[in-house]
């Protein structure tokens, strides 16, 4: 690939239904230029496309069936999520006219576990290549296809048979809980406990989606790896066109993975807190406190902010004013003028309780929190990726509406109490297998004991010894709203990185056929080759200011030395 040869990819995106809208959500979590269209507009894109992935079912009309199959026979590839659209013959599968339930995908070409899935359509390769095959919810065989793979002429067509985006949300937001769930046949997990809370709503499988360990967890991150299946996918496509596509890495300084510690403080006299605040200071990690109402002194406020420290709502469901927006309202103003914040970022309720009827999402954004904190399971048997994921992502309304909100999920609550400490060891290691966020709770009072204050030490150096930093929830979500609005700018062999607030530490890694390395200015830039999604990269890292861009010249490792 000589410096003239870099191809940028153009990806465009498109929801087909309402049903559907999350798949903007997926891209943008890639750090991937993207454009996202509505329907209206897709004949008049697929002009400036090379990539187009839809989601969800739309009846095609023919002049729009016949603009997407000149599309593919220029070169272009389209990937589609849940749905074949009725273009069977372009995507060479055979319907059978029905739906699908619920069930699994088999491991195949891009993931390497059988997954989860809820919803989209029966089909069968015919012409196509199979990928991977739907198994039923005992992971049978059903002779059904799940992901297919057709070239056509100079481009060619990926079929997400299952809906991605219906799975991933149903799997992270978990079902609407207004009673108790069912206890695992093993024993496992009381979540029979006579108290509604979020692992009463876990749609994963006791048997199939939890691990061996004792006690066994949740170990697979299920909605994650759907993400990262169609990312996969996307790169394939790239790979087949002999392209490059930008990304800017999830985390700073390309950390595999990040370690984030909340602490809930209901009840927990100031002797406790400033002791377990003194031991995070000597272990070098910082925290956010959850405190419910009364709350604390204000000595102890300053002590939080002044070593920068978060501070979140632990939201007290049986405190005067009920549930509700009323008592919500009541709680974070008390908090917020008492810690003396401007605002308060995040907030989950006390003993991960559900709101019953009550839309959690959307209360937590009509309330302007920004970081739902409690998205987890309560229990030893419910801890890990009790809802599919380890990272931070928006969230919907239980209508679908895109919030503001960003979910962290919770791996390990309740350390040392409800939960084992060796359950934090797990999700560490967990987290960074599949690069992810290890969230841990414990009460501020469990350092009070010798043995117990020793583990949290120990749990946050596992993590560190392995390459993981810890960082605050509100860090993590600044880093990535700032990391979400990196734009680039994409002519010929010059990458344009820009971002209208600071962002330091920013890795940026190529897609390309050969490694490459940059030249800005008189500056030549060296990158760092790394392995991640199963494909080499070239990862670059910048810091940002706001308002100025960089601009930096690429070419291939291979050309630089031929010429030189």
């Amino acid at each position: 690939m000589s410096e003239s040869q870099i191809k940028w990819q153009r990806l465009g995106v498109c929801a087909f239904n309402d049903k559907s809208i999350y798949l903007a959500e997926i891209v943008e979590s890639w750090g991937v230029p993207a454009h996202v269209f509505i329907p209206e507009q897709l004949t008049a894109q697929l002009r400036n496309l090379d990539l187009l992935i839809t989601a969800g079912y739309r009846a095609l009309a023919d002049f729009e069936r016949a603009a997407i199959a000149e599309f593919m026979r220029r070169g272009g590839y389209w990937i589609s999520v849940g749905s074949a659209c009725g273009c069977e013959g372009l995507f060479g599968v055979e319907g059978s006219g029905s739906g699908l339930g619920d069930g699994y995908v088999s491991a195949g070409a891009f993931g390497d576990s059988a997954l989860k899935f809820f919803g989209g359509e029966a089909v069968r390769a015919t012409d196509a290549t199979e990928l991977a095959t739907v198994l039923d919810r005992h992971q049978s065989a059903t002779g059904v296809s799940g992901i297919t793979f057709r070239e056509w002429d100079k481009g060619g067509a990926v079929l997400f048979a299952v809906d991605v985006c219906r799975s991933v949300q149903r799997i992270q937001q978990g079902a609407w809980t207004i009673e108790d769930g069912t206890n695992p046949g093993d024993g496992s997990a009381n979540v029979e406990d006579g108290v509604v809370r979020m692992d009463d709503g876990i749609v994963l499988d006791w048997v199939f989606d939890r691990d061996g360990g004792d006690p066994p967890m949740f170990g697979l991150p299920v909605a994650d790896l759907w993400k990262d299946a169609l990312l996969k996918a996307v790169l394939h496509v790239v790979d087949k066109r002999g392209g490059a596509l930008p990304m800017i890495w999830r985390y700073p300084r390309n950390l595999d993975a990040v370690g984030s510690l909340s602490l809930d403080c209901q009840g927990e006299g100031p002797e406790a807190v400033l002791l377990c605040l003194h031991l995070l200071s000597l272990v070098g990690a910082r925290a956010s406190w959850c405190i419910a109402p009364p709350g604390m002194s204000l000595n102890i406020y300053r002590d939080l902010i002044r070593r920068d420290h978060d501070v979140s709502l632990l939201y007290d469901l049986d405190h005067p004013g009920g549930i509700g927006e009323p008592g919500l309202h009541v709680q974070r103003e008390h908090l917020r003028r008492s810690a003396g914040q401007p605002e308060l970022l995040g907030a989950r309720t006390v003993g991960l309780r559900s709101l019953g009827h009550l839309d959690q999402t959307a209360l937590f954004d009509k309330m302007r929190f920004r970081l739902d904190l409690g998205r987890g399971g309560y229990y030893g048997g419910t801890s890990g990726f009790a809802f599919g994921s380890c990272r931070l992502s928006r969230s919907t309304t239980r209508n679908g509406r895109m919030t503001k909100v960003y979910a962290l999920p919770l791996t390990a609550s309740n350390i040392g109490d409800s939960v084992p400490f060796s359950i934090a060891y797990r999700t560490i290691d967990a987290c960074l297998e599949h690069e992810g966020i290890a969230h841990i709770s414990a009460r501020p009072s469990i350092c009070a004991h010798s043995k117990s204050a020793e583990e949290i030490r120990r749990i946050v150096n596992h993590g560190r010894l392995k390459g993981m930093e810890w960082m605050t929830p509100a860090d993590l979500l600044r880093w990535e709203e700032a990391r979400r609005g990196i734009e680039f700018g994409l002519e010929k062999s010059e990458l344009t990185v820009g971002s209208e607030v600071e962002a330091d530490d920013v890795a940026v890694m190529i897609f390309a056929p050969t490694p490459v390395q940059g030249q800005m200015g008189h500056r030549t830039l060296t990158a760092q080759q790394q392995k991640r999604f199963g494909r080499e990269f070239s990862v670059f890292q910048f810091d940002l200011k706001a308002g100025q861009p960089l601009r930096i010249s690429l070419q291939s490792v291979a050309a630089s030395q031929s010429a030189a």
